[in-house]
């Protein structure tokens, strides 16, 4: 098949193969390419574990025009026993929250303001709007999270209480420049919706996104 002359070199091109192939094998079985499985997330988790110990100063803004006010309480009550500083909780008409949160924006020692009601499809829900006028990145992933978390805990009861997941348009964001690069987060105005977006998200989510914005992440 091969002349006289091609012979010898294909022998060594064989030799070579075999000799490579071994080296690797021996390196591979030694240890000194292997990467130990989940190891890189495990270097995520322990570095993130690192910013959870980071105390983000939270405003808190409900805005109500009924009986809904309690829910800003909840909100304080729980952020506290997570170690989060609550540097105001304020109550105002939903038509207010604009201002309001303005007003939150350019407190120096605020870091992220919690908005509690507001968030449906009334014509005085104006939260969101609101959110959307002071935001200069959004983050997507909180409300598809928390619409998720909704129609999971809801899912068996829907033919007595619909989907509450599609009531809501609970929306976070971090704010522009002007105003520090802060995190906003809308939640609906009730209790069980305060409790469950700050127990299941916001506590972990937080320090995190604080990390993040401001480059140490």
């Amino acid at each position: 098949m091969f002349s006289k002359q091609t012979r010898p070199t294909r022998k060594i091109y064989f030799l070579s193969m075999l000799i490579g192939l071994s080296f690797i094998s021996t390196v591979f079985s030694e240890g000194k390419c292997q990467r130990r499985p989940g190891e890189m997330g495990e270097r995520i988790v322990q570095k993130r574990k690192e910013f959870l110990k980071q105390k983000v100063q939270v405003a808190i803004i409900t805005a109500s025009d009924s009986k809904r006010a309690e829910s800003g309480q909840i909100a304080a009550k729980l952020l506290k026993k997570a170690d989060f500083e609550v540097v105001s909780t304020k109550v105002v008409k939903n038509l207010e929250v604009e201002a309001s949160l303005r007003k939150a924006l350019e407190d120096k020692n605020t870091d992220a303001v919690l908005l509690i009601g507001g968030t449906g499809f009334s014509i005085s829900d104006v939260t969101p709007e609101a959110v959307k006028k002071f935001s200069e990145i959004e983050i997507p992933g909180f409300g598809e999270l928390f619409r998720m978390i909704t129609y999971h805990k809801f899912k068996d009861n829907k033919e007595e209480i619909g989907l509450p997941s599609l009531d809501t348009r609970a929306t976070a964001a971090v704010s522009s420049e002007q105003y520090g690069r802060k995190l906003i987060v809308a939640l609906p105005g009730s209790p069980e919706a305060t409790e469950l977006g700050i127990d299941r998200i916001l506590i972990l989510a937080l320090p995190m996104w604080w990390a993040q914005i401001h480059g140490k992440d």
